[in-house]
């Protein structure tokens, strides 16, 4: 790629990978057009409609948008050998850059931060470009999610910044393309058990570490990447349990829409009162993680600690869509078992009863996972609380299909769980809508599927027209 202005076509421009890469490449000056299989079948027209308001030309997934003036096709990795688009640049010899490829021009040259680790990348990313937002940074961010923040002022996306300088960006190790990026800076929130081997991801964040070009951030509340903190020459840490950190928690408070607590920066021995609009333990991490990622790119730890009190939260994590008849129904983007244990762990701070909506995606991650999910729900779940599970979520192409939901539901009812299967989502919502009852928290919890949102917003629907 080149600095200056090159048309840029993106295959998948609606996925949470490519919207983002789209914007960021936008708001260098670039032209970028696309095309998405959901917009060819009609799904989600709202969201592509915002893609044209935003300036993007959309075309079928069939290869007519591969005009002559076109310079580079966007593709996934996993899907760009399957699509007529790329078949068609191939022929012209247009080259095809994966998103890491974007991502790696941004990151490995002049001020960045990676948000790296296996579980709360999306929401640290975005709470790190929103404080170095409000501290006039004028960063550029891609992130995985949308920033409600963004979203109140009228942006048609809240999952992209554009601004000229620090680049922030989540990276992804479930392709292992975050052995292409050498940051500025770097944060580890965790290491676990997801797409990859452990022994892999250790292997693979530990040179990450040893590529990041300034410093290195680590959560010490998580035992994989607190034993990496003797790599990096330049170490900040962060913690919400132990003091020894350079910024800690400490008088936390929680209640069920936020969570109160007194970030300490111990070097300077300044420490800031802060309330953050939502809720949980893993989001004081987060705020924790995000504040120390932009002391370490030089902003005042008072206004970087002032700043993320008014970060407002990221779309589907733990989203309350709303209550109606006092059954509140949350939308989440839960689906390994970290993600799940600390939305879970979240509920469970507080009484009444727990419905949980989980649909897995993809068969192998779900085969790889199925054990510590099993084992999530049950230590999770009590025996009041209800696991309701459609078919594992299949975004097509080639895949082994030998595994199912039912081996997850089946030994979670069998061990005494509420836990049952359904082959479809309309007989999921109708038992929620039979079933539930006053003060009882709904979840509807997934990954991949842009149809899940529209999904907890027709469970809330359905609240609203019971009588109460």
């Amino acid at each position: 790629m080149t600095t200056d202005s090159k048309h840029y076509f993106v295959c998948g421009i609606g996925g949470s990978g490519m919207a983002p890469i789209a914007s960021l490449l936008k708001g260098k000056g670039h032209k970028v057009s696309g095309s998405d299989r959901a917009y060819d079948q009609g799904q989600t027209p709202e969201k592509f409609q915002a893609i044209k308001d935003s300036g993007f030309a959309l075309f079928p997934q069939d290869g007519s948008g591969i005009t002559s003036d076109v310079d580079f096709v966007v593709a996934s990795a996993a899907v760009e050998n399957r699509i007529p688009d790329v078949a068609v640049a191939r022929e012209q010899n247009i080259p095809v850059l994966g998103k890491a490829d974007i991502l790696a021009t941004f990151l490995n040259t002049g001020d960045s931060v990676a948000i790296a680790g296996t579980s709360g990348k999306t929401t640290v990313t975005g709470m790190t470009g929103f404080v170095l937002r409000e501290c006039g940074s004028d960063p550029a961010m891609m992130s995985g999610g949308h920033m409600v923040n963004l979203l109140d002022e009228g942006l048609k996306a809240g999952n992209a910044m554009t601004g000229q300088g620090v680049f922030v960006a989540e990276t992804d190790e479930s392709d292992g393309s975050v052995e292409l990026y050498s940051p500025f800076i770097t944060v580890l929130n965790n290491i676990s058990f997801d797409h990859k081997p452990m022994a892999e991801l250790r292997r693979m964040f530990t040179e990450l570490m040893e590529r990041t070009r300034d410093t290195v951030i680590i959560n010490l509340d998580d035992k994989e990447a607190a034993a990496l903190s003797s790599i990096p020459a330049k170490l900040l840490t962060f913690s919400v349990k132990n003091d020894q950190a350079d910024f800690y928690a400490k008088d936390i408070q929680k209640a069920v829409d936020h969570v109160a607590f007194t970030l300490v920066y111990k070097e300077q021995g300044k420490s800031e009162d802060i309330k953050l609009h939502m809720p949980g333990l893993h989001n004081v991490s987060n705020a924790l993680a995000a504040v120390s990622a932009a002391v370490a790119y030089g902003v005042d730890f008072d206004r970087a600690a002032q700043a993320i009190s008014k970060f407002k939260g990221m779309k589907r994590r733990f989203e309350v869509v709303g209550t109606e008849n006092n059954i509140t129904v949350i939308d989440d983007f839960g689906h390994n078992p970290d993600k799940i244990a600390a939305t879970l762990s979240t509920l469970k701070d507080f009484s009444g009863r727990v419905i949980v909506m989980f649909q897995p995606h993809g068969f192998g991650p779900t085969k790889m996972l199925k054990d510590d999910l099993i084992k999530t729900f049950k230590q999770f779940l009590g025996d009041v609380d209800i696991l309701l599970m459609p078919e594992i979520y299949y975004a097509g192409g080639t895949a082994d299909k030998s595994i199912s939901s039912r081996d997850i539901i089946n030994p979670l009812a069998e061990s005494g769980l509420n836990a049952l299967f359904f082959e479809t989502r309309n007989q999921i919502k109708d038992y929620i809508k039979n079933e539930s009852q006053p003060f009882d928290r709904v979840v509807i919890m997934g990954a991949r599927d842009d149809t899940l949102p529209a999904f907890a917003r027709s469970i809330l629907d359905d609240c609203k027209q019971r009588a109460a």
